[in-house]
């Protein structure tokens, strides 16, 4: 743990500087009391941090005051609230919305499937528009003209608390996030690759059951922020690990885990 402690630090230093982050968090399980582990994924790198919260304060904590990016996130009102407070774009997940849709159109009651599957077409279209390489300006045109036909149907949902969130969504400065990935280049329209990140980690913690101190949960923090960016650079993790124990027994610095463009 001692070897990875450096590497570690530099990588979470290096948030300031990135374009984008994608942020998600699972529970972790740890000696009484649970906690939770966030990951929060760049271009070329991830970084893990295991927090007694899920709160806004751990996205304000983590992103530094110079961090001038974009953080990717799923609408969680901890993500709601970070966006009301900072200065930073915070584009939502458009896949959980997608799924709360789909949700609506199973429901028993016709007239609120009804409405989901209206809202569920021009999802459809948007993105079938996406596959069909038009191109950025013709793909743009095809896009705002679907995004037009939105606030009519969400204007006067059902009467149910679960459509008029879902709603809500869709108006003002909240549907700008969800539709940032139209109008920013390299933003992507969900947070698939940060819950990919967490995988792994999800499998570790069902064999370990979590952490029981300080340094375990240290340890977990550090390992896993080298298993994942080794493997989304190409590196060999078993190289890696040998080289900064080398290192950090001969008093060197370790091997850098931030590629050139980071």
């Amino acid at each position: 743990s001692g070897a990875l402690a450096q590497p570690y630090t530099e990588l979470r230093g290096a948030f300031p500087a990135q374009p984008h982050l994608g942020a998600d968090q699972i529970g972790h399980p740890g000696a009484g009391k649970n906690r939770w582990a966030w990951c929060f994924r760049a271009d070329d790198f991830t970084v893990f941090h295991i927090a007694p919260s899920r709160g806004s304060r751990v996205l304000r904590d983590i992103r530094t005051e110079t961090f001038e990016g974009v953080i990717g996130c799923d609408f969680f009102s901890a993500s709601v609230k970070f966006m009301g407070n900072a200065s930073v774009t915070v584009p939502f997940c458009m896949a959980h919305l997608i799924r709360g849709i789909r949700f609506l159109i199973e429901h028993p009651d016709e007239e609120l499937a009804r409405w989901g599957r209206k809202l569920l077409a021009c999802m459809r279209t948007l993105f079938k528009a996406e596959g069909e390489r038009l191109g950025e300006a013709a793909y743009l045109r095809r896009a705002h003209r679907v995004l037009k036909k939105i606030p009519a149907i969400v204007r006067l949902p059902p009467p149910c608390t679960e459509v008029h969130t879902l709603a809500q969504r869709f108006i003002g400065k909240r549907a700008d996030n969800y539709f940032a990935f139209l109008t920013m280049p390299g933003v992507e329209p969900a947070n698939n690759l940060t819950e990919q990140a967490l995988r792994p980690l999800v499998i570790d913690q069902r064999t370990t059951r979590g952490t029981r101190s300080q340094a375990g949960r240290g340890w977990h923090e550090r390992i896993w922020s080298v298993i994942t960016p080794c493997r989304q650079q190409g590196q060999s993790v078993f190289k890696y690990l040998v080289a900064a124990a080398e290192a950090h027994l001969q008093r060197q610095a370790p091997p850098s885990l931030l590629s050139a463009k980071s």
